[in-house]
């Protein structure tokens, strides 16, 4: 059974979750806007209801739709590649688009070079033509490293909360998370293909070692009890973390044992198969 999959833990892809949850309420902030409830015919002037909504005639729309869509992608990888050039993440990466420095791509295309332009003016007041959605109050969780104030020091995360309006989360969002993000979800997205490629190559005789980084924790005194100096003092423990996996020969050899649904196997031709054989025969490949 395969455990839930969570992000990398890291101040990059924590900081990007917390504010996925915000951008991914947005949809719900502009629908009525967007698709508002039709009037009975009865209660429209004069019988009237053309199911126009408040911002048809306004310049930003298109921009804002844009957005939008933007926000309902489900998840970060979806979201970065949505923001970049077609193609950026494709093969060694395109350089310029995956570091920020590209002029055709970005969350930038989405914001502040597009529609931000419709919602506020050079002072950065919302504009009386604006939906006043622009000006609803948000909360989110930003996360910062402190400054090491020796050598060697490590880097202690602070957690900030903020309140401000869409276009102040707007803003944070684009400087302080999409400017290196893309760049992070690149390298993770190489570690993976690298990783599969590995496992789809390996075979008996192969042995893998995965290290993880060391974990701190505090060993709890007998009975969970602790006496007055235990605070002071906590013993502690570093946790080094490192799984062994192999390829049993047994299984790999077999050509007709039961396989569990989702079971990554190699498939040989029928006519060049050889029992018992380490070495998959000429023109056999990976399936899963």
């Amino acid at each position: 059974r395969r455990a839930k999959q969570e992000t990398c833990l890291c101040k990059q892809c924590e900081n990007f979750k917390g504010f996925q949850t915000v951008l991914h309420s947005l949809p719900k902030l502009f629908d009525p806007l967007l698709d508002p409830p039709s009037a009975d015919a009865d209660d429209a002037p004069d019988g009237d209801d053309d199911g126009e909504s408040e911002v048809d005639g306004w310049a930003g729309k298109a921009a804002l739709l844009n957005l939008l869509s933007f926000c309902k992608l489900p998840s970060k990888s979806d979201m970065v590649k949505r923001s970049l050039c077609a193609g950026a993440f494709d093969g060694p990466g395109k350089e310029a688009c995956i570091n920020g420095t590209c002029s055709r791509c970005g969350f930038k295309t989405l914001w502040s070079a597009s529609l931000r332009k419709h919602v506020v003016d050079k002072d950065g007041n919302v504009l009386a033509s604006a939906p006043k959605e622009f000006q609803s109050e948000v909360k989110w969780i930003r996360i910062r490293s402190s400054k090491s104030t020796s050598p060697g020091e490590a880097k202690q995360p602070t957690y900030e909360s903020k309140t401000g309006t869409l276009v102040q989360f707007l803003d944070d969002f684009e400087r302080d998370v999409m400017r290196k993000f893309p760049h992070h979800r690149f390298t993770v997205a190489r570690q993976k293909a690298m990783a599969a490629e590995f496992n789809r190559n390996r075979g008996p005789g192969w042995i893998q070692s995965d290290v993880d980084f060391a974990m701190d924790g505090t060993i709890p005194p007998p009975r969970g009890r602790s006496i007055q100096s235990d605070h002071w003092s906590p013993m502690s423990y570093t946790l080094f973390i490192q799984v062994i996996s192999w390829l049993e020969s047994a299984a790999w050899k077999s050509r007709n044992s039961e396989l569990d649904l989702n079971c990554a196997v190699t498939i040989e031709p029928a006519d060049a198969s050889e029992p018992d054989s380490i070495i998959p025969a000429k023109g056999s490949c990976y399936a899963e």
